[in-house]
């Protein structure tokens, strides 16, 4: 209903200008500083920001947007105002080929392409929901020319569940789950059974110029081995069903929850959980430890299992459980200390699946919940550490395989259903229904002495002198000033 060009400083609105054009597409605005340039109190360094603002709204979740996807198992926002690609959704296709159909067998999907190979792989869309296409005009990125064919040691198979080995071969587009750091590198594992585990991508930029995604593992063809080690024989990395990011550059940090064995039996000991302070590095250095969900819980071996950051320190930890337990939790979370303050375990919730997802602010969760329904609870943190949810409002998602869900920076969430064969956004009701995008530091300006004086023009002006602190001096001797006239300023001594 409104939009509104803001200028900030120390994070408190200056000056803005409102009324601006709120129809869809690219404007251009133009706000008056003058009042900013009248005196040093306003000298300093600014920011600014275009907020919008909407009738409030109320009741469930309003639907926006439908895409049909075969097995979306993995989504992520890019909410970084910093990042090159801030607001673009991410999905993450799990099958490939001949599988991206319809149930009617025709290639109606969004994940069905006409480019070689329909299915899957990444799908990438603006922040107004359009797809983002790569260099031949097709929608689907993946690792061209990543394949992986692999002797699986005791997969179980028939109906008396005999082990037997069993060789799998799946080409590069079979993605899992996708996450995205702060300065817009792509992060994607591998559907579990094909290997490859955690691949990366430079960015959108990159990967609609023809870039592909590369293997973290540093020297490894990734056809070679099932599971990874470090320099020091430690395991490094192993088929992942799960993945987040945090952080930028050189204090990135990546999560992984990955088998550690060739083994395809199901149990809690064959899933580590490992943080990697990767930073700017495209290997994965020597992983350490999260002790409390590390060889614990986690006892799927595909998709059923979820982590993700929040902006506290802390992880929250989601697996698919009918029936929790204290040995077999469906939901935790760990605070940055390393100690369990929210558990579900004996007698907790049902989730279907691994949908999960802490919203940008760390105030709401967004998680799978019983049969066809995802949840947003909001978080409350207490004095002494503990964390407790409070539902806000539910969805059904219309099938039990609830494998993915997002948020992105302006309060709506995404889901992902593998049995209904989409994915969905919603806009959670609220009653202050407004929004402000920040402009990134790079856009920031600074207004000082000479800033000022350049910015105000006048004709036939008297001369006025200013220290170099950009204070008046009505009658200026003995050193350096800045004499003003008009709009030319120059440094003159006295």
């Amino acid at each position: 209903d409104a939009v509104t060009l803001q200028v900030l400083k120390d994070g408190v609105v200056v000056a803005e200008e409102p009324g601006l054009e709120a129809t869809k597409g690219t404007h251009t605005a133009t706000i008056d500083l003058t009042t900013l340039l009248s005196g040093a109190e306003y000298y300093g360094n600014y920011t600014w920001q275009i907020a919008v603002k909407g009738g409030a709204t109320s009741g469930d979740p309003s639907l926006f947007k439908t895409w049909v996807f075969w097995h979306p198992c993995g989504m992520d926002v890019d909410n970084s105002f910093e990042s090159p690609s801030f607001g673009t959704l991410f999905v993450a296709e799990g099958y490939n080929e001949s599988k991206a159909k319809n149930s009617a067998g025709t290639a109606a999907l969004e994940s069905a392409q006409a480019d070689g190979g329909e299915g899957g792989g990444l799908y990438i869309f603006t922040p107004d929901l359009e797809s983002v296409t790569n260099k031949d005009g097709g929608k689907r990125f993946y690792g061209s020319t990543l394949t992986h064919s692999k002797n699986l040691v005791g997969f179980i198979t028939g109906d008396d569940n005999v082990l037997t080995a069993k060789t799998i071969t799946n080409s590069g587009g079979d993605f899992s789950k996708v996450a995205i750091a702060d300065d817009g590198r792509i992060f994607v594992s591998r559907n579990n059974s094909s290997g490859d585990y955690i691949l990366s991508a430079e960015s959108v930029e990159s990967l609609k110029n023809g870039g592909d995604f590369t293997s973290l593992v540093a020297g490894k063809t990734m056809t070679e081995e099932y599971t990874y080690t470090d320099n020091n024989g430690k395991f490094l990395v192993g088929p992942t069903q799960a993945l987040d990011v945090k952080g930028s550059g050189e204090n990135t940090k990546l999560i992984a929850i990955s088998r550690n064995t060739n083994m395809y039996d199901v149990a809690t000991g064959y899933n580590s959980t490992l943080e990697y302070a990767i930073g700017s590095s495209t290997s994965l250095p020597s992983g350490t430890s999260v002790p409390v969900l590390d060889k614990k819980y986690t006892i799927s071996y595909d998709k059923s299992a979820s982590v993700a950051y929040d902006n506290r320190g802390g992880i929250w930890y989601c697996q698919y459980r009918g029936a929790p337990s204290d040995s077999e939790p469906a939901l935790v979370y760990v605070d940055a200390n390393g100690v369990k303050q929210y558990f579900e375990g004996t007698g907790g919730k049902v989730r279907r699946r691994s949908a999960l997802s802490v919203s940008p602010d760390g105030t709401r969760l967004l998680a799978s919940s019983a049969a066809k329904i995802v949840t947003v609870y909001d978080i409350t943190y207490s004095e002494n550490g503990a964390v407790s949810l409070t539902e806000v409002c539910s969805v059904n998602a219309g099938g039990n395989n609830m494998y993915s869900a997002a948020w992105d920076a302006a309060g709506n969430f995404y889901c992902g259903n593998a049995s209904s064969e989409y994915v969905k956004g919603y806009a959670v009701p609220r009653a202050d229904n407004t929004f402000a995008t920040k402009a990134a530091s790079k856009y920031a300006f600074v207004i000082d002495a000479a800033t000022a004086i350049d910015a105000i023009e006048a004709e036939n002006a008297p001369v006025e002198y200013y220290n170099l602190q950009g204070v008046k001096v009505e009658n200026p001797s003995n050193g350096i000033f800045i004499k003003k006239q008009g709009a030319k300023a120059t440094k003159v001594v006295l």
